[in-house]
């Protein structure tokens, strides 16, 4: 049951963050959404067992996520996630020119030539997210497609919330239905959760 409180200062914050994101420069974005590949890229290379990668396409505000596959050797999987009624699907895509035009604006698979992938078969997913905390606790859109996608993965799956880090509060509301992320990546750090990082 939804906290009435806990959505309340949910859609607040959601407010200023937006504000926040949208005073960013396009350069000032890009240098930063790189920044954060390149250190997700050493990440991954050195934890060694996450070859099956859940990304996502960007909102015009968010981390881009397209200096990834790049930055990777290319033996690593990647999957993007396809709105499907009210949740997300992901598709295996080893090239991003073949994504196209989807829900919200979004870039997605062609369920038509990319193939499907279980939940079960991620071994690293990369969240987008309004705002995380220390504590794990990822703000998104208020759609809920990512809290009911993640809590269909492995529970030894690494979820990671990207974000810049003026998206980084000290606290965030924190509901039921809420699944923490394991850690945090910015321009800055790889940030594990402690009470949750594998």
């Amino acid at each position: 049951m939804a906290n009435p409180s806990a959505s309340a200062a949910k859609t607040q914050i959601r407010s200023l963050l937006k504000e926040q994101l949208e005073g960013m420069t396009k350069g000032d974005r890009a240098s930063s959404s790189q920044e954060i590949c390149n250190r997700l890229a050493h990440w991954i290379n050195a934890r060694g067992d996450c070859r099956r990668i859940s990304i996502y396409s960007a909102l015009a505000t968010e981390v881009d996520l397209s200096f990834l596959p790049a930055a990777l050797h290319a033996s690593f999987q990647f999957s993007y996630p396809l709105v499907a009624g009210a949740r997300l699907q992901f598709f295996r895509v080893s090239d991003q020119s073949e994504l196209k035009g989807g829900s919200y604006g979004i870039l997605e698979p062609d369920p038509a030539i990319h193939e499907p992938v279980s939940l079960s078969d991620i071994d690293l997913c990369i969240c987008p997210g309004l705002a995380f905390s220390p504590d794990g606790t990822r703000l998104g859109r208020g759609k809920g497609y990512y809290d009911a996608m993640l809590s269909g993965l492995r529970p030894d799956t690494p979820r990671i919330g990207a974000g810049f880090a003026l998206q980084i509060r000290d606290s965030l509301p924190r509901e039921e239905h809420d699944i923490p992320m394991s850690h945090l990546v910015t321009e800055r750090e790889v940030m594990p959760i402690r009470a949750a990082a594998t």
